[in-house]
């Protein structure tokens, strides 16, 4: 059964019920705390329909590992703290609740971005890179040429030596491009237009390594014959291969 509780005037959720009975062991929870579930007819007290876990059920739950929502990190669940479907470290709680209270999204609460709207998002960047792409290839044009007309093999080589920087420069114009805009601005200029933002698991922002990262990874979802790209209309946070790889979520008005 899932369970929604109440905290800081904020709806989170939804939550197994040994989650929400751990929330009650670790006083996130207190006994008047409001929660509810489907087929309740109202929100109600957490003491009043909720009986205190048993050892089993605490047991069962500080014997799992779990990776820390925050810095990585996995730890046993006794020794963290679950917010939502998030765990968190001791040391990364308090960053985690200054989250919560700038009003940043965590999960339960992130409007998941489809297939479609992201594909538009990525022709409008590519539509924009092209433009950095045809620079470099003018500026290297009359190099390529040059080499190309005097027909020697030393001048070819040359020219394949000239494409290949092209070539090298193009990737470090996209992977900068992805790792300035998602680290500073959340979203490349393709997702601002359609009011996408990419996000981690647990709704905070990525570093400019994180971006690189994940423009790197499309090579992977490419590699797929494209399945890494068609998981997105599958998944039900509709994460592509990249997105599982770098721990990433893109969403709608974030």
């Amino acid at each position: 059964m899932k369970w929604f509780y109440a905290s800081e005037g904020r709806q989170l959720g939804p939550i197994e019920e040994t989650e929400l009975d751990a929330l009650a062991q670790a006083r996130i929870i207190n006994p008047d705390s409001l929660v509810w579930s489907d087929g309740m007819p109202t929100w109600d007290r957490y003491d009043a329909v909720r009986a205190p876990a048993g050892p089993a059920a605490i047991t069962t739950i500080n014997n799992q590992i779990r990776s820390c929502s925050g810095c990585g990190h996995q730890f046993t669940t006794s020794a963290m703290i679950p917010f939502g479907d998030s765990w968190v470290c001791a040391a990364c709680k308090p960053g985690y609740l200054q989250r919560l209270r700038e009003g940043v999204l965590v999960p339960g609460m992130l409007n998941y971005a489809g297939f479609w709207i992201r594909t538009g998002a990525y022709m409008i960047d590519a539509v924009i890179l092209s433009v950095f792409n045809m620079i470099v290839s003018l500026v290297a044009l009359p190099f390529i040429l040059g080499s190309y007309s005097r027909g020697t093999g030393a001048n070819f080589r040359s020219m394949l030596m000239v494409q290949g920087v092209v070539a090298l420069v193009e990737v470090i114009i996209a992977a900068g491009y992805q790792g300035y805009f998602l680290g500073s601005k959340g979203a490349t200029p393709g997702k601002m237009v359609l009011k996408l933002k990419v996000v981690r698991s647990d709704g905070s922002k990525l570093t400019f390594g994180r971006g690189v990262g994940r423009y790197f990874s499309y090579w992977i979802s490419s590699f797929t014959m494209l399945i890494g790209f068609i998981m997105i209309g599958f998944d039900d946070e509709k994460r592509a291969l990249h997105d599982r790889v770098c721990d990433t979520r893109v969403i709608v008005g974030g």
